[in-house]
């Protein structure tokens, strides 16, 4: 049957002998046409094997690990000064795959940096080691007594530590204003 299929223009016999089909081809025209077919089949895996060079030549060269100075140079004529801002440009352009044009042209890149920058505006403005840095914490003694009030019943040890403390504060003062 594997026979048949390979060459349908030959019939066996039961004595397995190969007779030439009825079509009146002979064996150069046989071979011709087998010639042409291999030819075929090379042509094809010489381009399937281009296609598939190319296309992992096109994976691997597709984006650089670092921006040169003229990408950079372009980031910093188009606002982004930071170092965080040209890294953060660097980084999206590496996730989507697209170039700096259409990174900077982008609306969600536009809305991410944006917000970046409004973070560290807002970090910026923030004042750090001052006591308006921070609220003190409820379950501080020093709060309740700025607070003039008794903690609640349930915290009965903070309740006792402002307590004592009031009444250390009072016993300290001078019948005197200023003793």
């Amino acid at each position: 049957m594997a026979n048949d299929e390979l060459t349908p223009d030959v019939e066996q016999d039961d004595n397995e002998e190969i007779v030439e089909a009825s079509e009146g081809e002979t064996e150069e025209a046989k071979e011709k046409d087998w010639k042409a077919e291999a030819k075929n089949w090379r042509k094809e895996a010489f381009t399937a094997r281009k296609e598939l060079k190319a296309s992992q030549t096109k994976k691997t060269t597709k984006q650089p690990d670092d921006l040169g100075y003229g990408e950079k140079a372009f980031l910093k004529a188009s606002g982004l000064v930071t170092k965080d801002e040209i890294s953060f440009a660097h980084d999206f352009m590496k996730d989507t795959g697209k170039d700096i044009e259409s990174t900077l042209d982008s609306k969600y890149f536009q809305a991410e940096l944006k917000e970046m920058r409004e973070l560290k505006a807002t970090e910026a403005a923030t004042p750090s080691g001052t006591k308006r840095a921070g609220q003190s914490a409820t379950d501080q003694v020093d709060y309740w007594l700025a607070k003039g009030e008794l903690p609640p019943a349930s915290e009965r040890d903070l309740r006792q530590k402002v307590v004592n403390a009031r009444m250390k504060k009072e016993g300290s003062s001078g019948v005197f204003y200023n003793s």
